[in-house]
């Protein structure tokens, strides 16, 4: 079994464990869907590259206003980005994304709650250069931060930044508890 095997059977576990061991009435499933824009630096190059995505958590209440919610998301590359390196045109573009979280949520009484979520993601990259063909991927260890607001019962929109070893990604989410 593979390493991305290993993990992702690792993680469902938890999160299957984690749902069978909470209290109904203080959780639940939440679902999401939303945009990240990828954005990275480096030797006077810039790539911003963008996916869609979608997410599975179970959201655990720990106290009154503060939630642990393990999470799932996996996403699309959307367009890609080109630059020129000396006479070669290079065209980058993300094929797929994948990552496990586990946020820390505190909640406020006016609906609105900030969160934190350390992150382990793997992002798989095709590089075009002139007629040469590459594929990139690895798996990184990253953190981000967000805030939310709860529109309706169930229904919030998000936003969130995030840091992946010189990556930075800007998210906006809405998710859907069920």
């Amino acid at each position: 079994m593979n390493k991305t095997s290993v993990l992702v059977s690792l993680m469902a576990t938890a999160l299957f464990t984690t749902a069978a061991s909470a209290d109904e009435r203080d959780g639940g499933w939440v679902a999401g869907m939303g945009y990240t824009a990828f954005s990275e630096s480096e030797d006077n190059v810039d790539i911003s590259v963008d996916t869609i995505w979608g997410s599975l958590g179970y959201q655990i209440k720990a106290t009154d206003n503060f939630y642990v919610t393990p999470e799932v998301k996996i996403g699309k590359g959307i367009g890609s980005d080109t630059f020129i390196s000396g006479s070669t045109t290079i065209d980058v573009e993300l094929d797929s994304y994948l990552a496990a979280s586990v946020r820390g949520e505190y909640d406020f009484q006016n609906g609105a709650y900030l969160f934190v979520a350390p992150t382990y993601a793997k992002g798989e990259f095709n590089v075009n250069f002139g007629s040469d063909f590459a594929e990139s991927s690895s798996w990184e260890f990253g953190a981000g931060i967000g805030a939310g607001y709860n529109l309706s019962a169930g229904k919030n929109i998000e936003v969130a930044y995030e840091s992946f070893d010189g990556t930075d990604m800007i998210s906006l989410a809405v998710k859907f508890d069920f």
